[in-house]
């Protein structure tokens, strides 16, 4: 009986420490996720302030329906959904091999429907696209088949949408550059 309790009080207290690792852990990443939602505000300050900006970012992780940017010189990543290139699922083709994304037709979006976006002003021009969720507008910018690979390098504009809760950073691809 003696070696049961014993058993039952190290199980116990094996359990106790296995709960505050836990514990810890999540406390570590509510900190760091606070740490990050907090620069991610402050910047959205700055660009509201001074206005969107230009900037160099690399792309680092492709996926089916899209790819993660890096933007180092304000030390943020952006997710860009193919939907926002206006590339529908048929378009796009993912190689999982080689990490690659092909696309058919993206549209990059012009300045004014991302400034318009950003005042949160609505475009009420009566477009197929839009009803079908698409917001880029027109015709293809770029009309032959592209591959989207990780460490690719683009041209992008930053802003913030919003002035009051909730605002959000808000990312316009302006071209893909040659590595």
């Amino acid at each position: 009986a003696a070696s049961a309790v014993a058993q039952l009080v190290s199980d116990d207290a094996s359990s106790q420490r296995l709960l505050e690792q836990l514990y810890d852990d999540a406390l570590q990443l509510d900190a760091k996720n606070a740490g990050d939602a907090s620069g991610k505000v402050f910047l959205c300050l700055l660009l509201l302030r001074d206005g969107p900006m230009e900037l160099e970012g690399a792309i680092f992780e492709v996926w089916a329906g899209g790819f993660q940017v890096l933007l180092s010189a304000v030390g943020t990543t952006m997710r860009v959904n193919l939907r926002d290139l206006g590339v529908s699922d048929d378009d796009a083709d993912y190689d999982e091999t080689r990490e690659t994304l092909i696309v058919k037709g993206l549209r990059l979006e012009s300045e004014e429907s991302f400034q318009a976006d950003l005042k949160g002003e609505a475009d009420t021009s009566v477009d197929p696209d839009v009803e079908n969720g698409n917001k880029n507008r027109g015709p293809p910018t770029i009309k032959e088949t592209f591959q989207i690979k990780p460490f690719m390098r683009l041209r992008a504009q930053l802003g913030c949408k919003g002035s009051k809760a909730p605002i959000a950073l808000r990312m316009r691809v302006i071209e893909f550059l040659k590595n």
